[in-house]
């Protein structure tokens, strides 16, 4: 898709509709699949379009997705594109307006199916960000999340802890580890029924033997510094790269695209575009069959007989 915004076969504003329409049409079958992969595949778009046209375009389309999408694929699918959008975001406003996303409107929704998508934003955000991105801004709603109502949520929520250890580095995240192990206890102490709490002591004891990361995790540090480029308050200042279309005379290569040579009505053709063999289209002709019967010729004779007869 990249490549036909590079060579001027689209524009950006045709690529929006192109790509709206399409996740329109999807989301009214019962393809969830396919509307998935489309979802999933929308990440791309950071490598074609600016931070800019991403925000105004696509971020609130995939936040509808995430709210209203029927299949939880589709969701979760949502939910890392969201994610990576966010990451190319260097305005600190912006970037804080999809946290606020999550936090209040998945994480607070009124629907128990809405706020499990919580927890699947906290695993994006594990596997995308760095480990202070994340106790910054997911960690403390993701501990809210253990005195849910619903118990299919809390139980969840206290499996995800043992993954949020292993990013803690220890001794920067001992207040972090202390928050945790603190939350098992109150859900332990607060918990009623008997399969559910034997769900939790399971839980806790995997947290208790979960191991944390090495103080030189090179992983980390690199998100950590990757960060800090792409949310520089130079590149905000700097004019957004709007990635305007090529045209096919303005390529790379400075140099107009060959042409086929003029020939009698010849219809010119984007190089491009896939060459087609004429076929000649044959029409059935209507055959026609001629049959004679004998007492047909019989009947005649008889009646010609008599004539001369009288």
């Amino acid at each position: 898709m990249c490549s036909y915004i590079k060579w001027g076969c689209l524009t950006t504003i045709q690529l929006d509709r192109i790509l709206i329409g399409c996740n329109q049409i999807l989301r009214g079958t019962g393809s969830w699949r396919s509307h998935a992969a489309l979802l999933e595949n929308l990440s791309v778009l950071k490598n074609c379009l600016s931070y800019t046209q991403l925000a105004d375009t696509f971020i609130p389309v995939l936040q509808k997705e995430v709210l209203q999408a029927r299949a939880i694929p589709c969701r979760v699918a949502a939910v890392n594109t969201l994610l990576q959008f966010m990451r190319e975001q260097p305005e600190k406003k912006k970037r804080e307006e999809t946290i606020d996303f999550f936090k209040i409107e998945v994480a607070g929704h009124s629907c128990c199916y809405r706020r499990m998508v919580y927890l699947d934003v906290v695993v994006n955000v594990l596997n995308l960000f760095s480990r202070k991105f994340f106790i910054n801004y997911f960690l403390e709603k993701m501990l809210a999340l253990i005195q849910d109502k619903v118990s299919n949520i809390r139980i969840r929520t206290i499996r995800l802890l043992p993954l949020v250890k292993k990013h803690l580095i220890l001794p920067n995240d001992d207040a972090v580890l202390l928050t945790l192990e603190k939350a098992v206890r109150e859900a332990l102490a607060a918990e009623k029924d008997s399969r559910n709490r034997q769900f939790l002591q399971t839980a806790a004891c995997e947290l208790s033997r979960t191991e944390t990361r090495s103080k030189g995790d090179k992983e980390d540090a690199a998100r950590e510094k990757e960060e800090e480029h792409l949310w520089n308050e130079e590149r905000l200042k700097a004019k957004p790269e709007t990635k305007q279309v090529l045209s096919p005379k303005n390529s790379k290569a400075g140099l107009p695209l060959p042409r086929p040579p003029a020939q009698d009505n010849y219809r010119a053709r984007s190089p491009w575009r896939t060459q087609r063999r004429a076929v000649a289209i044959v029409r059935p002709q209507p055959v026609v069959v001629m049959r004679v019967y004998e007492n047909f010729e019989k009947s005649i004779f008889w009646h010609e007989y008599e004539f001369f007869e009288h």
